[in-house]
């Protein structure tokens, strides 16, 4: 008996198919599976490399199915009638499964005999649905589906009797067709979502205004369009609902066409429109944001007790957090990189005005105490240090700064640095531990070689 049927469809995946087939292979899971990889016409030696794979790796439990060119859909519908297993897992011919993928899966399948599709995340962050994230196992709602298309098809895994019940793909759609079949899935069925990243996503595959079907920003809309009329007249939604999810999706779509130079790829200025906008929605979470600053999509704020200052620009994944009447204040025209990180407890955390802060860096004013045995780190005593950023400073990526840190006018940290202590106005300071090897000399007006102690060695 077959436990899982993997269904591949391949298309000129030359440069692709073999990883893509080993990373299943190396699966941890020890129930029996089945591979079938489905030849959509493809004009390179893709064929060629699976057959001669197939062969040197002595597979028996690989099947090719070849078929003249019909799309996506076509070949994972042919895949789909000849497979045998109690499951059926999708994996695009340019993704990879990590190894504890179907094994991780199983286990909340076996345990949770009701769910009939599991999907799992595609990064390693929190899937986020408007206001809330999806943290842990959570069911997959209808209407979450118009919201925010996930999950990802290679993450999918269903039971088979979801095909003689739900039927196949729509072959008549060539755009948005995953979000098609799992609509219809999702209207029948018990569909879950784990929040763990369990699959690699091809980082050379299109996304949206770039070439591939995904890139035709029209035709998504239409069957988006199509998808909703589809929800509506079997009654999975209502005509609330219906008209809701027809707006925003209007919405996203001409968002999309304002941020994409189409057949470029690149993002243009109304991409921060976008995000002032969005940021003006969150002003509620803040004690202050200036009318002209943004923050890109956050992705944690706990307490409220943060000031933003005018034409302060922070860059996507940022994360706040204030602690027993902590603040932080980010003063004028700041610039901060994406993965932003910074927390305060019990006094102000200050970064001073057009200072500059790469990728990646974390700053706070809090040290945990570690000396009570036996007791979790952050249950002990918060032990909390005067932590302030100077003017016109520049934090390189991948900093830390850590509690009791004051750093002067214009003091330049170098990348990967971890910091504390406290630093003179105009200085560079590298390492690990971080010391000075540079500073400003204004009687000679340069910038000359010091000692760790700051001291200049000529």
């Amino acid at each position: 008996m077959i436990d899982v049927s993997v269904i591949i469809p391949m298309y000129n995946a030359s440069r692709t198919i073999e990883r893509c087939i080993n990373s299943v292979i190396a699966q941890t899971y020890n129930g029996n599976y089945e591979i079938i990889v489905i030849n959509d016409g493809s004009k390179d030696n893709s064929l060629s490399i699976v057959e001669s794979f197939i062969k040197t790796s002595n597979l028996s439990n690989v099947k090719i199915i070849n078929k003249t060119n019909g799309g996506v859909s076509s070949a994972r519908n042919a895949g789909l009638k000849v497979a045998n297993g109690n499951w059926i897992a999708l994996l695009d011919s340019d993704d990879e499964w990590l190894p504890d993928k179907i094994a991780k899966q199983m286990e909340v399948l076996n345990s949770r005999p009701e769910i009939d599709f599991l999907g799992c995340n595609l990064v390693n962050q929190p899937t986020k649905l408007l206001w809330r994230f999806k943290k842990r196992l959570m069911p997959i709602k209808l209407w979450e589906l118009f919201v925010k298309f996930h999950p990802q098809t290679s993450t999918a895994i269903f039971k088979s009797s979801i095909i003689k019940e739900v039927g196949l793909y729509n072959e008549k759609m060539r755009y948005a067709e995953d979000g098609e079949y799992w609509v219809r899935i999702c209207m029948k069925k018990n569909c879950w979502f784990i929040s763990e990243q369990l699959v690699v996503f091809d980082g050379e595959k299109s996304g949206f205004g770039e070439g591939g079907l995904s890139g035709n920003l029209v035709e998504m809309q239409k069957g988006v369009e199509r998808i909703l009329k589809l929800a509506y007249s079997q009654k999975g939604i209502n005509i609330f609902q219906y008209t809701l999810f027809f707006i925003y999706a209007k919405f996203k779509y001409f968002r999309r066409k304002f941020i994409v130079w189409e057949g470029g790829g690149k993002m243009v200025v109304l991409q921060k429109i976008w995000w002032w906008f969005t940021t003006q929605l969150q002003r509620f979470r803040f004690k202050k944001i200036g009318w002209n600053s943004y923050i890109a999509t956050p992705i944690f704020i706990y307490g409220r007790n943060i000031e933003i200052s005018n034409k302060v620009r922070i860059f996507p994944h940022s994360r706040f957090e204030t602690h027993f009447v902590g603040s932080i204040k980010i003063c004028e025209n700041v610039s901060i990189g994406q993965n932003f990180h910074i927390t305060s407890a019990r006094q102000l955390l200050e970064i001073g005005a057009h200072t500059t802060i790469s990728g990646n860096v974390f700053i706070t004013n809090i040290d945990h105490d570690y000396t009570e045995i036996g007791k979790h780190i952050l249950k002990q005593q918060y032990i909390v240090k005067e932590t302030k950023i100077g003017e016109n400073c520049f934090i390189g990526y991948g900093v830390a700064i850590q509690a009791g840190t004051i750093l002067g006018k214009q003091c330049v940290i170098g990348a990967n640095s971890v910091v504390r202590g406290t630093f003179p106005d105009y200085c560079v300071i590298v390492g690990v531990p971080a010391r000075i090897v540079k500073r400003y000399d204004a009687e000679r007006q340069g910038w000359f070689k010091t000692d760790e102690k700051g001291v200049f060695i000529s």
